[in-house]
């Protein structure tokens, strides 16, 4: 089942709970560009609003196991893509 997508504003973000989950952001062109498990749905949604210059909409799972969900969908990702999504993207060099 796919999840439902919202648009990424202050008007919808103030119908989301105030509950723990993950939260992706997608582009314009409904591209995942992040994935994140949070603490606060909505607090974490509000702070992209304001910083996020490439999110357009967003998609989110309630759970109290978000960092569990949060890992098994970046490697869904992982897989799909062959890379991370570009938010999440690790530095060059992380390594060094």
């Amino acid at each position: 089942m796919k999840a439902q997508m919202f648009k990424l504003d202050r008007e919808t973000i103030d119908t989301v709970p105030e509950t723990s989950g993950v939260l992706q952001l997608l582009d314009d062109q409904q591209q995942v560009i992040f994935i994140s498990g949070v603490a606060n749905l909505r607090q974490a949604l509000a702070e992209q609003v304001r910083g996020s210059r490439t999110a357009t909409f967003f998609q989110t799972e309630e759970t109290f196991m978000y960092t569990m969900r949060e890992s098994e969908l970046l490697r869904i990702f992982l897989r799909r893509h062959g890379q991370l999504p570009e938010g999440n993207a690790l530095p060059d060099d992380l390594f060094d």
